[in-house]
C-alpha cells in the first residue's frame, strides 16, 4: 500500500505458532490428562472379557495348542489374570498379545483395513471397536476360544416387512444376512439386562441397540409404514 504507515493503523496481530505435539495442550477443568498407551484399546478389552463369565466358561485352553500364536498370547494374558500378577507382568502380557496379532500382517487379498499395521506401531489410534473386531477372528478361528468367542456373535436376517397401509412390498424390500459381533448397547441397558440374566432380556436389549427406522410406502407414499423386523437365527449370550 502507498499510503503512509500512519494512515495504515497497527500491523494485524502475529498468526500463533503452529505445533503437532502435545505441549500446549491445556487439560479442561475437570478432566486429569494421563500417559498416552499404546494398549488401552486391547487392555479395555481384556479387562471385560476377564470379567465376563459366560465367555470365560466355554474357553477351553487346555485343549491341544495350535499354531496360532496370538491365541496362546491371548492364554497367556488370562493365565497372568487368574495367578493375580502384577500390573507390569500383565501390561507385558497384554503388550505380547498385541504384538502377535499384528505379527499376522494384512490379508494377502489385500482386503485389510490397516489394523494389524497400526497394532504394529502400537495401536493407540485404533478404537475398540477395531481391535476387538481383530481379537476375535483371530478367537473364533481356533478350537480353543471358538465357542468363547461365539457367545458374542449374532446371526439372522433383516427384513422389511410389506406396508400397513396397501399391503404394497417395496423394491428394496429385500432380505439381508445379519452376522455381527453383539457389542454395542446402552450401558444402562447392559445393566439391566445383565441385572435380570436371563436369554431374553440380552436379544431385547440387542435388539433394542440395533433397531431400525421404518421405511416409507412406494406405493402409497405413507410414512414410517415399512416395518424393517430382525429376525434373529442365533442370539447372542453376551453383550460387551
Amino acid at each position: 500500500d502507498a499510503r503512509p504507515a500512519a494512515l495504515l493503523g497497527p500491523p494485524p496481530p502475529a498468526a500463533p505458532p503452529a505445533y503437532d505435539s502435545d505441549d500446549n495442550f491445556v487439560v479442561p477443568e475437570g478432566l486429569v490428562d494421563v500417559e498416552r498407551r499404546s494398549n488401552c484399546a486391547l487392555d479395555a478389552i481384556v479387562a471385560v472379557l476377564w470379567r465376563c463369565p459366560t465367555f470365560r466358561e466355554e474357553l477351553d485352553f487346555a485343549a491341544t495348542a495350535g499354531s496360532d500364536a496370538a491365541v496362546d498370547a491371548f492364554a497367556a494374558v488370562f493365565g497372568a489374570l487368574g495367578r493375580r500378577a502384577d500390573d507390569a507382568d500383565v501390561d507385558a502380557a497384554v503388550n505380547e498379545l498385541r504384538e502377535a496379532l499384528a505379527a499376522r500382517g494384512e490379508p494377502d487379498d489385500g482386503d485389510g483395513d490397516g489394523v494389524r499395521r497400526e497394532l504394529a506401531t502400537g495401536g493407540h489410534l485404533l478404537d475398540v471397536a477395531e481391535v476387538f473386531a481383530e481379537l476375535a477372528a483371530v478367537l473364533e478361528a481356533s478350537p480353543r476360544t471358538a465357542g468363547a468367542t461365539k457367545t458374542f456373535r449374532t446371526r439372522g436376517e433383516m427384513r422389511q416387512e410389506r406396508c400397513v397401509a396397501c399391503n404394497h412390498q417395496n423394491a428394496d424390500a429385500t432380505c439381508v444376512a445379519v452376522d455381527e459381533l453383539a457389542r454395542s448397547a446402552p450401558a444402562a441397558a447392559l445393566v439391566l439386562a445383565a441385572k435380570f440374566n436371563a436369554p431374553d432380556n440380552v436379544e431385547e436389549v440387542y435388539r433394542s441397540a440395533h433397531a431400525h427406522a421404518a421405511k416409507s410406502c412406494d406405493n402409497c407414499h405413507a410414512q414410517s409404514a415399512c416395518k424393517v423386523d430382525l429376525h434373529i437365527n442365533k442370539r447372542p449370550r453376551a453383550l460387551v
